[in-house]
């Protein structure tokens, strides 16, 4: 009698346990999703990180180079932005003859708005369209 109430006690604990993983999946993904969608309106990328650290920049005449991206950072992962790229163009501004200051408010703005980036990459045009 005492060994089918034990089984019957971690029967109950096993279906619980189960339970609550798949719960706690469930609410990670939603977590992880929602940031994600959030992400234009925080300023912050999937890591946790805020825009104006998830890269780093400097002046170019062509624009604004991308000197270094953060790994799992905003501009990464919503933009595929790589060190070596120049941004030309942010949303519908031309960033080539703008200050670094301005050049990268322009961008800041487009990017949280999830608008398109232009950049130089390897010698070649290429727009960048947000996830």
């Amino acid at each position: 009698m005492r060994g089918a109430v034990m089984l019957s006690l971690l029967i109950g604990v096993a279906i619980m346990a189960y339970l609550w993983s798949t719960s706690a999946e469930t609410a990670s993904k939603v977590n992880r999703d929602v940031r994600q969608e959030m992400a234009p309106v925080t300023g912050r990328g999937p890591d946790g990180g805020s825009i104006t650290d998830s890269a780093e920049f400097t002046a170019d005449r062509a624009g604004l180079a991308v000197a270094k991206v953060k790994p799992g950072s905003y501009y990464e992962v919503f933009f595929g932005l790589k060190a070596g790229d120049v941004i030309v163009r942010a949303g519908d501004i031309d960033l080539k003859g703008q200050d670094e200051t301005s050049a990268q408010t322009f961008l800041m703005d487009a990017a949280q708005k999830k608008r398109e980036l232009v950049v130089m990459r390897a010698g070649a045009r290429t727009t960048l369209t947000a996830k």
